[in-house]
């Protein structure tokens, strides 16, 4: 199973479409599980997030995290996928960093800043590349 924490709510319907597309993609692989938090202060949105981790591999979103090719976040999902992982996307006000402290892996789409919409978006299409990848499938190409 994989677990999506984010900050925010999807505000667009068009954003709300491609979300659920790659939703209905993703449901062939495995269980997805969506959480979504209000925004607060970092403080507040930091407690909300720590108190849904459990033991589960924790991966955060954030521009200071490790880039990867799409292969290579394929094989670093791969082993993870049997059990449960935890993505997490903060705020506009980014992630503090007790939730980073707590990653497993802080993971980086690059130097530039996206809004956490765009983000989820970028990351469930990645997941769902890595699914392809991992299966075979032309997708990736």
């Amino acid at each position: 199973m994989i677990r999506l924490i984010v900050v925010g709510k999807v505000k667009e319907q068009y954003t709300a479409q491609w979300l659920a597309e790659y939703e209905k993609r993703l449901g062939a692989f495995f269980r997805l599980e969506i959480t979504e938090l209000r925004e607060a202060t970092l403080e507040q949105e930091s407690e909300a997030i720590l108190h849904l981790l459990k033991e589960e591999y924790v991966i955060v979103l954030g521009s200071q995290g490790k880039q990867m090719t799409s292969a290579l976040f394929a094989q670093t999902l791969k082993p993870l996928l049997l059990g449960n992982v935890i993505f997490v996307i903060g705020s506009d006000k980014g992630v503090h960093q007790a939730v980073v402290k707590r990653a497993n892996l802080v993971l980086s789409f690059g130097l530039m800043t996206f809004t956490h919409q765009i983000a989820r978006i970028l990351l469930m299409e990645q997941v769902y590349r890595a699914c392809m990848i991992l299966h075979g499938r032309a997708y990736h190409k």
